[in-house]
């Protein structure tokens, strides 16, 4: 049984509209849920490009004082305002010490990520979690040369970094820090079952022999083209991650076997 906990009565109707087919061609008993399962559940609980949509603070680490990044209407256009939120010193502390930022230096943290992880980590009595998402560990996420955080912004499959130019038309989002995550789902008691990246994770589970025809051994051409947007480092399958965080999973995991990178978390 596959359940898809989605909130919006409008894409839940275009789920069930994209499903449809695929529902009764293979037989599948899908359900949707309003909320998130009662606790106890087992199972296996898919992430795929949740956590990069969660509401982050942009902060700037300065001297002894850090600020925070608001939103202000100036000349009939919205733009950035720096001020001090003495309720984020701590989680900003925490980054300039664990990872020796300098002043004016400016990125992101997302409590919030942290706490879905730690939420839907306790619901899972038994099973697997699999989150999939642009990220990195961090060391990485808070490197000195990524001194602009990794906010970024889509319109029209254009990328672009400027958050104000179309408000509201599209899409808003930033990396996620998997260390941070993982340790969100260690607090949860989940154990970390493996970490890599997505070219990795879909080789190492068999996607060649999947897109591939047995008797010619051919590749779709579509599928090719959507098959290497997926693992090729250039595109997808580096900037990609996988983590999986477990409870009483005992079994090396199939998908680590060519790659496991959860040292670096």
């Amino acid at each position: 049984e596959y359940l898809i906990v989605e909130v919006s009565p409008v894409l839940r109707a275009q789920q069930q509209q994209t499903l449809a087919g695929q529902i009764e061609q293979n037989r599948i008993k899908v359900r949707w849920l309003d909320s998130l399962p009662e606790f106890g559940f087992r199972g296996v609980i898919l992430a795929n490009e949740v956590l990069d949509a969660m509401p982050i603070i942009r902060f700037r680490v300065g001297g002894k004082v850090h600020m925070t990044a608001g939103v202000v209407r100036h000349n009939g256009k919205f733009d950035w305002t720096w001020q001090r939120d003495p309720s984020q010193d701590r989680h900003i502390d925490r980054l300039v010490q664990q990872y020796g930022l300098v002043a004016d230096y400016t990125s992101e943290v997302s409590p919030r990520a942290a706490a879905w992880m730690q939420t839907v980590g306790r619901v899972l009595d038994a099973g697997l979690m699999l989150v999939m998402d642009y990220g990195y560990p961090g060391d990485e996420y808070y490197h000195y040369d990524r001194s602009d955080g990794t906010l970024m912004c889509h319109y029209q499959h254009r990328a672009h970094m400027d958050p104000f130019l179309y408000p509201g038309l599209q899409d808003l989002t930033t990396h996620v820090d998997f260390s941070a995550v993982a340790r969100a789902g260690q607090a949860a008691e989940l154990d970390i079952a493996g970490f890599t990246s997505q070219e990795a994770f879909l080789l190492s589970t068999g996607v060649l022999d999947i897109v591939g025809d047995e008797s010619s051994g051919s590749v779709d051409p579509k599928l090719g083209a959507e098959l290497k947007q997926l693992t090729l480092p250039s595109e997808m399958g580096e900037s990609f991650k996988v983590l999986a965080m477990g409870k009483h999973i005992d079994t090396p995991l199939l998908g680590f076997s060519l790659r496991d990178r959860r040292v670096a978390l």
